[in-house]
């Protein structure tokens, strides 16, 4: 997973990257193949959350990116459900909805 080092709880950081991830599957689904490097961050941002959270949780969002990472489209069904399963995850979590809609406020080093 992309290390951004913005100081971000490390929960909300993984829930930036299925959203990300979403973002890929959602392109796959209008028939638009993401690049090579979006593809990877997906992977890397699902592997992450098999981790956290269980292999139940991200089941075919993993279906859906690994097509991808293979050069194909997935199926529009597989594409559909992935993108379910990645918005129960990310669009009911409340701290990164707050990151979301306010957006990260840091001060810089003078």
């Amino acid at each position: 997973m992309k290390n951004t080092n913005l100081g971000l709880d490390p929960h909300v950081e993984l829930l930036g990257e299925l959203d990300h991830a979403k973002r890929v599957v959602a392109q796959a689904r209008v028939g638009i193949r993401p690049g090579a490097q979006a593809i990877q961050r997906a992977v890397e941002g699902i592997e992450a959350a098999w981790k956290a959270f269980g292999e139940a949780s991200v089941a075919s969002s993993w279906a859906a990116v690994t097509v991808l990472e293979r050069g194909h489209l997935p199926q529009v069904p597989r594409c559909i459900a992935a993108v379910q399963e990645l918005s129960s995850l990310v669009d009911t979590d409340e701290a990164y909805a707050e990151y979301r809609d306010h957006g990260f406020r840091c001060e810089l080093p003078a």
